[in-house]
């Protein structure tokens, strides 16, 4: 079964003509802006943008957690916190 979304919410059921596909039934432009869904989603349910429909009674899902990304220097890097001695020079006199 085919619906049509706008503003996250299913605004039709698109259901074929008996003896005929749903490609044969609606305009290819038409159902390129459709969405795919089990016989159990009703008009006012809710798109929760992932491929899956809830609800409108039902709480939204839980956002997923921003991943953590910790980059680590490389071995023979020197930290940018630190400048070993070596590498400092000393002063110029007369500037």
């Amino acid at each position: 079964m085919k619906v049509r979304v706008q503003n996250d919410v299913v605004v039709e059921i698109l259901q074929p003509i008996p003896g005929f596909s749903i490609e044969q039934s609606f305009h290819p432009d038409l159902l390129a802006t459709c969405f795919d869904a089990d016989s159990t989603v009703q008009a006012g349910w809710i798109h929760n943008g992932d491929g899956t429909f809830r609800h409108p009674d039902d709480p939204a899902p839980e956002p997923a957690p921003a991943p953590v990304v910790v980059e680590e220097p490389e071995p023979d890097t020197p930290s940018p916190m630190f400048t070993p001695p070596a590498t400092i020079e000393p002063p110029v006199e007369g500037t």
